[in-house]
This record gives C-alpha cells, sequence and structure tokens, in this order.
C-alpha cells in the first residue's frame, strides 16, 4: 500500500491491516511520513518486489496505466514499462504523472521507438527542455524529423526546415514536420502537400496519434491561403479528434491484497 500513489478504497482491500484509518468516504488515509518510515525500513530488493507487486496489481486495471508504468520501472521491468508505453501512447499523453518515468526509460536506452515517442509527448506539453532530454546526445542524427519539431517550436525555422527536409523519409511523422517547417517558412501549398500525406498514411495504418496535429497545421495553411471555410472545417475536426483529459482524482479500481 506504501507504493501505491493513487487512492485507495476500503472496499477494495481484501484484508485490513489493523491501524489504518479511512475517511468518509472509505478512502485509505495514509500520510506521507508514515509511507516514509515503512518504506525506509525494505531494503532495495524489497523496494524492488513491492513496486513488482504494484505493478502485477494495476494491470489491466483502467486508468492506471501510468501508475503501472511507473511500478515496472522502480521494480527494474524496464522492457516491460518500455512495451506498455508504447503501447499506450493516448493514456500517458493526458497523464502528467508518467512524463518523468518515461524520461527515465530513455536514459541508457537506444530504442528507437521510445525515443522520438517520448520526446514528442513532451513536445505537446510544451516541455521542450525534456524534449531534447529524452532524444539524448545524438538526437539530431537519430530522430532528425522531431528534432527539427523541437527547433520549430524554439523558434529556429531556418533550422528546422533545414533539417526536416534532410530527414525525410516518406513516413507519416517525417511529413508531419516537414509539413509544419513549411508552414512556418510561409511555403503554404508545399506544407499542404506534405500535411496531406502525412494524415492519408496515418488513416492508412490506423494510427491516429498526431492526427489532431496534422489537421491544425492544415488549418494554418489553408487559413494562409484564403480558405477560410476549409479552415474552419479542418480546426473542428481537430478539436474533435481529441481526446477530453482523463479524471485527475484517480482511484484504483480492483482488490487489492499488498
Amino acid at each position: 500500500l506504501c507504493v501505491l500513489r493513487h487512492t485507495v478504497l476500503r472496499t477494495e482491500l481484501d484484508r485490513i491491516p489493523t491501524g489504518l484509518l479511512f475517511d468518509g468516504k472509505g478512502c485509505l488515509m495514509l500520510k506521507e511520513d508514515a509511507k516514509s518510515r515503512f518504506l525506509g525500513t525494505g531494503n532495495e530488493e524489497d523496494l524492488k518486489r513491492w513496486h513488482s507487486l504494484a505493478a502485477d496489481f494495476c494491470l489491466g486495471k483502467e486508468g492506471l496505466v501510468a501508475e503501472r508504468l511507473h511500478h515496472l520501472r522502480m521494480a527494474g521491468r524496464r522492457r516491460e514499462a518500455s512495451r506498455l508505453a508504447l503501447g499506450n501512447v493516448r493514456s500517458l499523453e493526458e497523464d502528467p504523472d508518467a512524463m518523468e518515468d518515461l524520461i527515465d526509460l530513455c536514459r541508457g536506452t537506444e530504442d528507437s521507438d521510445l525515443l522520438p515517442i517520448v520526446a514528442t509527448l513532451a513536445l505537446r506539453t510544451g516541455d521542450l527542455k525534456k524534449a531534447r532530454e529524452a532524444l539524448g546526445p545524438h538526437g539530431t542524427e537519430r530522430h532528425g524529423a522531431i528534432m527539427s519539431e523541437i527547433l520549430l517550436a524554439e523558434g529556429d525555422t531556418e533550422k528546422a526546415l533545414d533539417l526536416a527536409l534532410k530527414s525525410y523519409t516518406g513516413d507519416s511523422m517525417s511529413a508531419l514536420a516537414l509539413g509544419k517547417a513549411m508552414n512556418a517558412a510561409g511555403r503554404y501549398e508545399e506544407a499542404l502537400t506534405y500535411l496531406t500525406a502525412s494524415r492519408r498514411r496515418m488513416v492508412a495504418s490506423g494510427n491516429l496519434f498526431r492526427m489532431d496535429e496534422v489537421m491544425e497545421a492544415e488549418a494554418e495553411a489553408n487559413r494562409a491561403l484564403g480558405r477560410d471555410e476549409r479552415a474552419d472545417a479542418l480546426k473542428k475536426a481537430a478539436e474533435a479528434s481529441k481526446r477530453p483529459p482523463l479524471d485527475s482524482k484517480k482511484t484504483i479500481r480492483g482488490r487489492c491484497s499488498l
């Protein structure tokens, strides 16, 4: 119980250890200093075991992807954590608790899939420092498309466009990066060519992550070209594609015997 970060209800415990207190809503009341004292009694292996149990408890439970990710990482189960992250990008994007765990997973790994995904999530939240940190010291050479977007967000349009052109491979992400850079450079017709290609590739693959960004960039280009009706439709579609934020008051669901 001491390693879990989310609210636990009395009804979700298989047994009630002596001394535990609950509020009027049945939520466990466990003070931070009490948690710290208990966790201080364990050695490194104990902590890993407790986090591993917590990770297994969270398996398959709605709303606990970020919680499970944290415990997998703390338990040293980094490969499982990476797989979980790659399979739940949209869920983790909505959860501010996940970013520190994701950044830590990027350290010491050469996972060509994980690094740009984490950098993208950081970029979408406006954290350019963490976006660069996720890619590491060789981000420009290995992940040029997302690095060009970081440069663009930092206001360096010329370098961003140059890198986006060099990094274009025809996939949806490099097409999006190039389209956004073209927009920033005022080359709107060219931008639409790449943005349309990005959107079509996303639809064809079934992976719609960042579809909202594609349509927002298309709306920007169309607006600049005087196509206001088309721009309005794209803007509305972009807003509709965004998922509503998760409830910030998360409650653990399921039975707990930790």
